[in-house]
């Protein structure tokens, strides 16, 4: 997926651990190692919105005006994404 130029990548990570609140991450493209550009979350929402925290709120209104969460263009499913 793209968001401002940038290619956002996510992840379905699923750790062995009960709390599922680091289920999925998502990153700038080429930043996997960079660990102060990732977001984190229990869906790829929440992984999104965290990244856009981490980023200082680049993305802010691009979030609230739901592009972020629109059906059509992000899927709740592991499989839709390619990781």
């Amino acid at each position: 997926m793209k968001f401002d130029g940038m290619d956002i990548k996510l992840s379905y990570v699923y750790p062995p651990i009960p709390d599922r609140r680091h289920d999925w991450l998502a990153y700038p493209d080429g930043e996997e190692e960079n660990t102060m550009l990732q977001g984190w979350g229990k869906t790829p929402h929440e992984a999104l919105a965290d990244l856009a925290d981490v980023l200082g709120g680049v993305w802010d209104d691009m979030y609230e005006n739901n592009a972020l969460t629109d059906p059509d263009r992000l899927h709740d499913s592991p499989e839709s994404f390619d990781g």
